[in-house]
């Protein structure tokens, strides 16, 4: 009975540090660029930063600012807070792609093959 319990504590902790793993070496994968450039464009950096760009009718919103990943779901907070940006983006196929919603549009923006 006590080597039952070792053995499903030993079980436990080996399922936590592997899920802790896996989100660090996803977080890692998110940095890159996502869309096209002078259309929709997201650009995450390695220090936690990001660059967004989006041009709708000759109007064009840049700013820049910094990222978290908390769930999956990737929150960019800009300096100038500006209500133009989507603020939150859900990682999808693997990290390739993300997906933000704004009302009833959906936008998605992936990276590029290299």
């Amino acid at each position: 009975m006590k080597t039952l319990k070792i053995i499903t504590s030993l079980v436990g902790l080996l399922m936590i540090s592997t899920l802790s793993i896996a989100q660090t070496e996803s977080k890692d994968n998110l940095n890159g660029t996502y869309g096209e450039a002078f259309i929709h464009q997201l650009i995450l950096n390695e220090d936690q930063t990001f660059h967004y760009i989006r041009v709708i009718n000759d109007k064009k919103t840049d700013v820049t600012g910094k990222w978290s990943v908390i769930d999956e779901e990737i929150n960019l907070i800009d300096s100038s807070n500006d209500k133009k940006v989507l603020t939150k983006w859900k990682v999808k196929n693997n990290t390739s792609c993300l997906k933000s919603k704004k009302g009833l549009a959906t936008y998605t923006l992936c990276k590029k093959c290299e």
